[in-house]
């Protein structure tokens, strides 16, 4: 990337930096400053000035090697900035100490975001000093005035009061900058803090716990817990952001089964009743898997009894496959619709008793094995390799990956490898894909097979 600095621009960042040249020199708090580093500072910022007046020469001559100039002097400022926060100043007390008014928070948030928006689009040289991060927290705040409404101030009562300080801290510290009142310390320490911690809680507003989190609403009959609960449940904000939303009517139901059923139906969208007799046993497992690594928000109205609701939040782990289940699967992947030979079955249940339970490590070996030949040594050999692994940590799923990708023949190989232009989590089409390899030449037609028909083996493999 070329950078090109025209004399306009030049000049503006030659404005930019004698803003932040005359705050070090006019703001700085006794207080904060390390006296014993005094001189060196007064040293670095005299060696500044001296660039600028340089580069103002320059200008003035029009001489070439302006833009050069201009270049080296931000960055020799940026280093100065972090030698400010490093070196030469003292980290300033904690600005959660400060008492922020308590005024309409809803209508403060609005303001904050106009005057943001103002200063996004001012051209004054102190702004410039700060307007990338402005622009960053301006996106973040946009984001989660988006998530609180009325409804969620009260469910989320402490992140909000959070928000509300953290947009005073931030309304404080750029005033201060601005006004040069102390600004040499917002400028440092303070305001990029804050943008920080607007960030984090955005991050937290977006990704949400990794447990499964429970919010009670409790109260007299009549009371409004119904509406609240439904007014959080069709928010277009967090719809937006779920896999899976049930509403779930409990009543004075105190049967367990009955009532996992009745959630179960509510997350597939089953509208049929299903009678006691023809509930599953394992209907609790079988709303784990359906739940498993998704979002979801599962509402539970009218529930009467706290005994039942004791039973239902139980960790929702999800459970391992059994022996005969680990085999039924190994069977399939290798055998698709056929049955395993007799004289293959008994080191192929072996082989599944060592993948304990674990369908991705049932499935990669599976993988492996349908591309050998249907022989008992090679099986073996298979069985072998599995039995020096525990499976305790993911670093030992990880050696059955890289064992299937070792057996993965070169043609193949490539292909996977291939997958690494796309970004993590990207959905990819299988006929968009056989077309790059084909186009790219990593899929060759073998005698009896063209090129269609070998791309379908390869995705499948």
């Amino acid at each position: 990337m070329i950078n090109v600095i025209t004399p306009s621009a030049s000049a503006r960042n030659i404005h930019v930096v004698i803003e932040f040249l005359v705050i070090i020199l006019t703001d700085v708090p006794k207080d904060v400053i390390r006296h014993d580093k005094l001189f060196v500072l007064l040293e670095y910022v005299g060696a500044l000035n001296k660039e600028v007046s340089i580069i103002v020469h320059n200008l003035e001559n029009n001489i070439k090697e302006t833009s050069s100039a201009s270049l080296n002097l931000l960055e020799n400022v940026e280093l100065l900035r972090k030698d400010l926060k490093n070196v030469f100043l003292k980290a300033p007390a904690d600005s959660s100490q400060l008492c922020f008014p308590r005024s309409d928070g809803p209508l403060f948030m609005t303001l904050l975001l106009r005057n943001l928006n103002d200063l996004v689009n001012s051209n004054a040289y102190s702004v410039a000093l700060i307007k990338e991060k402005i622009i960053r927290m301006k996106e973040n705040l946009e984001h989660i005035r988006s998530f609180f409404g009325n409804v969620e101030q009260e469910l989320h009562r402490d992140l909000w009061t959070r928000v509300l300080n953290m947009e005073y801290e931030a309304e404080h510290a750029i005033n201060s900058i601005l006004a040069k009142d102390r600004g040499l310390l917002q400028l440092i320490f303070l305001f990029p803090e804050t943008v920080g911690k607007i960030k984090l809680v955005k991050k937290e507003l977006t990704s949400g716990p990794a447990e499964v989190d429970v919010i009670s609403i409790v109260g007299m009959p009549g009371l409004g817990k119904t509406t609240l609960a439904y007014s959080v449940y069709t928010k277009k904000t967090i719809v937006g952001h779920l896999d899976v939303r049930a509403w779930c009517k409990v009543d004075q139901e105190r049967n367990e089964k009955k009532l996992l059923q009745k959630i179960f139906s509510e997350v597939i969208g089953l509208k049929e009743r299903v009678s006691e007799d023809d509930i599953d046993d394992d209907i609790a497992d079988k709303l784990r898997r359906k739940l498993f690594g998704k979002r979801y928000l599962i509402v539970l109205d009218d529930l009467w009894y706290t005994a039942t609701w004791d039973e239902l939040t139980n960790p929702f782990d999800l459970l391992l496959l059994r022996p005969e289940e680990s085999w039924e699967l190994l069977e399939k992947r290798i055998f698709r619709e056929e049955r395993c030979p007799n004289e293959l079955k008994d080191v192929g249940e072996k082989i599944a008793q060592k993948c304990p339970g674990l369908p991705l490590v049932l499935d990669l070996i599976g993988g492996v094995i349908s591309r050998m030949e249907k022989k008992e040594a090679l099986w073996l050999e298979v069985l072998n390799n599995l039995i020096s692994f525990i499976f305790k940590d993911e670093e030992e799923v990880m050696k059955v990956i890289q064992l299937c990708y070792d057996n993965l023949s070169n043609h193949i190989k490539s292909c996977f490898l291939y997958l690494a232009n796309y970004p993590k989590d990207k959905n990819i089409r299988p006929s968009q894909l056989k077309d790059l390899w084909s186009n790219e030449g990593l899929v060759e037609p073998t005698n009896l097979k063209i090129v269609e028909k070998v791309t379908e083996v390869y995705v499948d493999e």
